[in-house]
């Protein structure tokens, strides 16, 4: 896979594992071979800059690359800890600026393990990043890159796009002679991108504005808000329709768009203000399992409203913890939740205790990940099972599933 760039190198992830230097700020840091195996480099910027960013994919729904995100921190800050203390993380999904708190998490669980952590990032409430802070407590920053207002625009149209991406958003009607015409179908899935495209410039202000007191600004977020834009036709015809107000297709969205909103890749911003990159992108194996879980979530908050005061963060947990699942689909990032993982946490500790008392735990059934229901088997079943040999110990078959594409 290689990561389309403004004026930028792509490098996919097939190019040979070897120890690389990037620049940060203004110095030179090492992304070593053994960071690579959990996050690739998927472009380096090409143009002139007087200093240069680190961006890193936001998994999203794919639990296991949110892991690999996770362990390639480790790596990151193992191999260069003069950067630690130059660090913030900056979150897709969470208001511009607002601080992102792991306390509770560290409250729930001081000393978390690896397959604790695993399991958290399961549950999508945080993610590879602030699991990093949460069992390393190094005191970074972590603060959100989003305007609230386009950001539930974003989340209410990925809604109509689970129901039906080709569902009609609007029919348009455009004069071709003085005496004829032709009618545009706009469908949700167009409406979906041009509410992504409109978010860009708010993550890139963020991002500069962040390097100006850090050298070393991470960003986390989804790769189509990186390098991708729309076609110049589509997008105007939909800034129109925002245009119309309330009373047309964007209904109480319309005011989320303004006159700053503009059909532009974050490393465009990036580059105006002769900032490089490096991107990068963790590796891992997508789940529709994992899918459904996530878009469980995400209806939870968007249901909750804007402000999050009555998200039932408790039926999900409680759902979650009972595997049911939903139906998967297109959404936009959640926004993650340290003091809702804590509960998960305790509740999981809770759930783990009563299994190891009782000898009944629960798994999901292996021959058909299309099935969603659950079962009980006795603990001495799956510790059988577990000790003959493994489908992983195939040689055709990657056990840290570098065949990951976005």
């Amino acid at each position: 896979m290689s990561t389309a760039s403004e004026d930028g190198r792509n490098i996919g992830k097939d190019v040979a594992i070897q120890d690389e230097t990037i620049r940060i700020g203004k110095s030179q840091y090492l992304i070593s071979k053994e960071l690579q195996l959990e996050c690739f480099i998927t472009a380096i910027s090409s143009y002139e800059s007087t200093k240069s960013i680190l961006t890193i994919g936001e998994p999203h729904s794919n639990a296991e690359a949110q892991f690999s995100l996770f362990k390639g921190l480790e790596i990151f800050f193992q191999d260069n800890p003069k950067l630690v203390n130059k660090t913030t993380f900056l979150a897709e999904g969470t208001p511009t600026n607002k601080p992102v708190s792991v306390r509770s998490l560290i409250e729930a669980e001081p000393h978390p393990s690896d397959e604790m952590i695993k399991q958290t990032l399961g549950s999508f409430l945080i993610t590879g990043y602030m699991a990093y802070e949460w069992k390393h407590q190094q005191g970074i920053p972590i603060v959100g890159t989003e305007d609230p207002a386009l950001y539930k625009m974003s989340r209410e149209f990925a809604t109509w796009c689970v129901e039906n991406p080709n569902a009609p958003f609007a029919d348009v009607y455009k004069m071709v002679t003085e005496t004829t015409g032709r009618k545009i179908t706009v469908p949700v899935s167009g409406a979906w991108e041009y509410a992504v495209t409109v978010r860009n410039k708010q993550i890139a202000s963020t991002l500069i504005e962040q390097s100006r007191l850090f050298e070393n600004p991470i960003l986390f977020v989804g790769n189509g808000h990186l390098s991708k834009v729309m076609n110049d036709a589509n997008y105007a015809l939909l800034k129109e329709l925002a245009e119309m107000g309330p009373d047309g297709p964007f209904r109480e969205h319309a005011n989320a768009v303004t006159a700053e909103c503009e059909n532009h890749s974050i490393y465009y911003y990036l580059q105006q203000e002769e900032i490089g990159y490096t991107a990068l992108e963790p590796f891992g194996f997508d789940s529709k399992r994992e899918e459904m879980t996530y878009q469980k979530l995400f209806e939870t908050q968007r249901k909750g409203g804007l402000q999050g005061a009555n998200i039932d963060y408790e039926g999900y947990l409680t759902s979650l913890l009972a595997k049911q699942r939903s139906k998967p689909g297109q959404s936009t990032t959640v926004e993650p939740n340290p003091d809702a993982a804590a509960n998960f946490v305790k509740r999981l500790k809770e759930q783990q205790k009563k299994e190891a008392e009782s000898g009944v735990i629960y798994e999901a059934p292996p021959e058909d990940n299309s099935k969603y229901d659950w079962f009980e088997i006795r603990s001495e079943k799956v510790q059988e099972a577990i000790q003959r040999e493994s489908l992983w110990e195939e040689k055709s078959i990657n056990k840290r599933g570098h065949d990951f594409e976005t």
